[in-house]
This record gives structure tokens, sequence and C-alpha cells, in this order.
């Protein structure tokens, strides 16, 4: 008859770093996820004007809606050419509105759910006003998972870096959609927030993330058969 033994400190040891491996597991398969960075610089911007985003951004699997346009700027012919600085070569996204009225918007609907998402807003290098502005992940059910933003955009920046993550991308689907909404009180020269360097991190398929556990199971018994 087979009786049960003891839990000794070595199988203590064993289950704990199976159980930290597997608290980690979330980062690591996040670390291996599918990461795509779209810089715009692939599109032809003509001398004037902008050119409209919907299908560079369908191209990658993101539709686009919104209550004005969305284009793809350069930073060559945007006001001239000293008035802002794209992050990585010269182009950039913005949804530009003359007379920057309030409540400006755009979504952008991935058709891979993402774990998370960042950019840059660009650089301003001559004193300008923008819209103040939002942007907020949602998931699948449509619930904010992450938001961030500027109240009050200083009129020169050197750009910032902006995140979005998901906790919960587990359980909830990750992020599936993002949406920029900008209030230019009538009067700003930028409408909205002009960003670059847009990454994207894609949920890790069902087989992946089987495959993390079964790793962290390994390397445990592993280090459990040395003790």
């Amino acid at each position: 008859m087979k009786t049960n033994k003891p839990i000794t400190m070595k199988t203590k040891h064993a289950l704990s770093g199976l159980i930290s491996g597997l608290l980690f597991l979330g980062a690591v398969v996040d670390s291996h996820a599918g990461l795509i960075t779209l810089d715009f610089d692939s599109v032809p911007v003509p001398t004037a004007g902008g050119v409209d985003a919907t299908g560079y951004l369908l191209s990658y699997g993101i539709g686009l809606s919104g209550n004005f346009p969305v284009s793809i700027f350069t930073d060559q012919n945007f006001y001239g050419s000293t008035t802002v600085k794209a992050s990585s070569g010269h182009n950039f996204l913005l949804q530009q509105v003359s007379g920057s009225p309030n409540g400006v918007t755009f979504t952008m609907h991935f058709s891979a759910p993402l774990t998370s998402l960042s950019f840059d807003s660009i650089a301003i290098i001559a004193p300008s006003a923008i819209g103040w502005w939002t942007a907020t992940a949602f998931n699948a059910a449509s619930a904010a998972v992450a938001t961030t933003g500027q109240v009050f955009p200083p009129a020169t920046s050197s750009g910032v870096h902006y995140s979005l993550f998901d906790a919960n991308f587990m359980t909830d689907g990750g992020i599936t959609a993002l949406t920029i909404t900008a209030d230019g009180h009538n009067s700003a020269g930028i409408s909205s927030v002009p960003l670059d360097n847009l990454t994207l991190s894609s949920v890790p398929e069902p087989g992946t993330a089987l495959f993390g556990i079964a790793c962290v199971g390994v390397a445990a018994l592993r280090r459990r058969r040395r003790a």
C-alpha cells in the first residue's frame, strides 16, 4: 500500500520554483509575442498636405474609423520643415482638422488582439498649440483597459514615449481598439497628437502559452531532480 510522503524542503523549493515561473509566465510570453512597429515611412507623401492613412493601416490588419480623416504627413512640409520632427524618418500620423474643434476623434481597430501598444508623440520644435488629447485602449467587451494623454501639451517638446498595457489580456482577450480624442478649442494649430513608431505586441497563440507553461514545468522538475 502506498503511503503519502511528507512534503520535504526539496519538494517545497521545486513547487515554489514552478509557481514563480507560472506567475512570471505572462511577462515571458509577452516578451516573445509578435511585435510590429509602424513608422509610416514607406508612404510617399506629396509636397503639400497628407495622405489618407486608411490603406496603410489596413495593410497591417488595422481598421480605421473617426469623425474626420486621419492622414500620414511628413515633417518636411508640415507648416514648413521646422515645426515638427518625426521620431524616425520623416512621416507621422495625425488627425489634422481645419479649425481644430473639440471632439476630434478616431479609433484604430486591431484584427489581432494585443497585450500592449506604444507610440511616440513626435517632437515639436517650433512653438505650436496642440489639442488636448487622450488615448484609450479597449478590449473586445469595449471596456477601457488603459489610458494616457496630455491636457496641456507643451508648446515645444523633444517628444514623449507612451505605453498602454492590458494587465488582464489572458482573461479579457487583450486590446482590440485604440481611440484618440482631442479638443483643439477652435484655436490649436495642431488638432490632435502627431504620433510615430506605433508598436503593437500581439496576444500569444494558445499553443505558445501552453508551450511556455510546459517549459517552466520541465525546468522546475529538473531543478528538483538535481537537488
